[in-house]
């Protein structure tokens, strides 16, 4: 029996979300929040698929029946283009997430500039593959990272109704950037010469010299060093706070008294926000300029730390506590001390080491 609005209006929820047909494989789903959707069903190999389409009024019960349709005849909507597309998913999904910034790149770098004008069901398996293929030349592990989120993004077009299948699906990683090794990559003390005498050329933006000291000298992840405010740092120490931590924990950079010291010099310079805007490839493109080999990421130089800390004699649970690393088996349950003085300690041996490896006085420019 079909549907009314004034039977929609008056559906109450109940503890489990209740499903009310109505023809054509449309059902109007009520959840125990209250709120309302429009779900399609259909079968796929023998399956029961669900599809949501919209919430209830946002679409109309006509508008619904229309969906339910062009769904059920094949139809799909002809004029949308993976730019719209796109939009709708980075506003409805993508933002939502806790570190969109990447998945945006990824897309906004590799695929929207070569398809993103293009009908959304134009689009085909073999050159979104051999696009892909094209990044894997030059970038295999960003290829990986481009297909997983553009797997993502054709799903939700797919669940939206846009595509019949998406062409994505079936194209995996070992056909684009391959299998992925664990990186092993540390800089010698050469190599950190090098990076520190670079970091106070010309050639390197002040923000971005000032953030690959950061990152080589307190062993921070990228984001967290790139999300740095003057308002973290409390009595001289850098409180990074659990929402941006990979593990979720707050996380105490105990720095040298002296690096603390240059660290307001980069706050009077350049803001109360000193590396805000700035992306994660703007560091990797930075470490290129430094043509190392095997080359180098940004995101090595927090094994550097790790590994200097290491060849200082620091003990391996301070270090994994100098990474906010969670701590893994009896250790974690039974140890729960922080080491403060431990890691003030380490981070002041591996400055001094810093300080060795220096061709001149100054580590910043400036500084």
């Amino acid at each position: 029996m079909a549907l009314t609005n004034t039977q929609i209006k008056n559906f109450k929820p109940a503890d489990k979300a209740v499903d009310h047909a109505d023809t054509g494989g449309l059902y109007l789903r009520v959840y125990p929040t209250g709120t309302k959707t429009f779900m399609y069903r259909s079968r796929v190999g023998g399956k029961a698929r669900w599809m949501a389409l919209d919430t209830y009024p946002t679409l109309s019960l006509a508008d619904a029946r229309t969906k339910a349709t062009e769904l059920a005849t094949g139809k799909m909507p002809a004029n949308k283009t993976v730019q719209d597309a796109y939009d709708e998913w980075v506003t409805r999904v993508v933002d939502k997430t806790p570190k969109p910034a990447y998945t945006k790149w990824t897309q906004e770098t590799y695929i929207l500039p070569v398809f993103g004008n293009r009908k959304l069901t134009s689009l085909t398996r073999a050159e979104l593959s051999e696009e892909l293929n094209k990044v894997a030349d030059r970038a295999p592990v960003a290829a990986n990272r481009t297909l997983t989120h553009l797997r993502l993004f054709l799903a939700y077009c797919e669940e939206r109704g846009w595509l019949n299948s998406s062409p994505a699906e079936k194209i995996t990683k070992k056909t684009v950037g391959g299998r992925e090794e664990s990186r092993t990559r540390a800089l010698d003390n050469a190599e950190i010469s090098k990076l520190l005498e670079f970091i106070r050329t010309d050639k390197v933006h002040d923000a971005t010299r000032w953030a690959l000291l950061w990152l080589i000298a307190t062993g921070q992840r990228s984001g967290e060093v790139r999300g740095l405010v003057r308002s973290e740092i409390v009595n001289g120490v850098w409180i990074i706070p659990k929402e941006r931590t990979k593990n979720k924990k707050e996380m105490c950079v105990r720095m040298p008294t002296a690096f603390m010291r240059l660290a307001d010099k980069m706050f009077a310079h350049l803001g109360e926000a000193p590396f805000a805007g700035m992306s994660g490839e703007t560091l990797a493109r930075k470490m290129r300029r430094l043509e190392f080999a095997p080359p180098a990421t940004a995101h090595d130089l927090r094994r550097t730390m790790a590994t200097g800390m290491a060849n200082l004699g620091v003990h391996p649970y301070v270090i994994e506590k100098c990474l906010n690393h969670t701590m893994q088996g009896v250790m974690a349950v039974y140890n729960r001390a922080e080491y403060a003085p431990e890691k003030r300690a380490a981070w002041r041996l591996w400055v001094r080491h810093l300080l060795r490896q220096r061709k001149s006085p100054r580590l910043v420019a400036g500084g």
